[in-house]
């Protein structure tokens, strides 16, 4: 008798089993594949972001003459290729010229560009881009603006934060201050499987791409039929009797 009733109940659990489940599982692993697929390919881990809150924002001490600012930074990722600032708005018209510079660990320049201060003043961030450096990643940097032909009171402040950063520290006329620039990077290899691929160690090539595709799909599949699993023994199990 034990026998038969294992019978009958394997028979009407498979028969309870939804017939738009395995719609519900494959859409179930599509979603998965799409959310990893978006971080693998769309999120840029690899860039700074040191944007603060807004109640935490400060302008630094004005820079004019020889009294520039420097940021230094470490980056997280391959082909640093730009850098955005936050210019204060000041009253009264710009003028001179902003000169803006990176330097490698030991301070000798990478690149450099120079900048009318009315363009750099007439918008509330300024990105610089310049040639890509190659293998930026894991390096020390630093991001250096001066205003040479300004006078006191004539130049101008850049947008600063709490001291919240601990791969750099903030100067100000070769003089640390509190706090660090507010201030973002961008690379051309910040991507999640940018940073896989690079990764010390990791022979790269195509494999990388199609490692991390067929790990998403496997993990997307698994989690799907534990979903499924799941559903269906919450399906054949029968209502307590009362």
């Amino acid at each position: 008798m034990r026998y038969s009733t294992d019978v009958v109940r394997l028979t009407v659990s498979r028969a309870a089993w939804p017939s738009g489940s395995r719609g519900l599982l494959v859409a179930i692993a599509a979603v998965l594949v799409a959310v990893q697929a978006a971080v693998l390919f769309g999120v840029r881990a690899g860039e700074i972001r040191e944007l603060f809150d807004p109640a935490e924002l400060a302008p630094s001490i004005e820079l004019y003459g020889d009294r520039s600012l420097l940021q230094t930074f470490v980056a997280h990722a391959d082909g640093l290729t730009a850098i955005t600032l936050y210019p204060v708005s000041r009253r009264g018209p710009a003028t001179g010229r902003v000169e803006l510079t990176l330097e490698d660990g030991s301070g000798s320049p990478i690149a450099r560009e120079t900048v009318p201060a009315a363009a750099f003043l007439a918008r509330p961030e300024w990105t610089w881009t310049f040639a890509p450096v190659p293998a930026s990643a894991r390096q020390r940097f630093g991001v250096r603006v001066a205003v040479p032909e300004a006078a006191e009171r004539g130049g101008l402040s850049l947008t600063i934060g709490p001291p919240e950063y601990v791969d750099g520290v903030l100067s100000v006329g070769g003089r640390v201050q509190w706090g660090d620039l507010r201030f973002q990077t961008r690379s051309r290899h910040a991507r999640v499987i940018d940073l896989l691929r690079r990764r010390p160690g990791v022979q790269r090539g195509p494999w990388v791409g199609i490692a991390a595709c067929a790990a998403a799909v496997l993990l997307a599949a698994s989690l799907a039929a534990l979903a499924g699993g799941l559903l269906r023994d919450r399906t054949a199990d029968p209502p307590a009797s009362s």
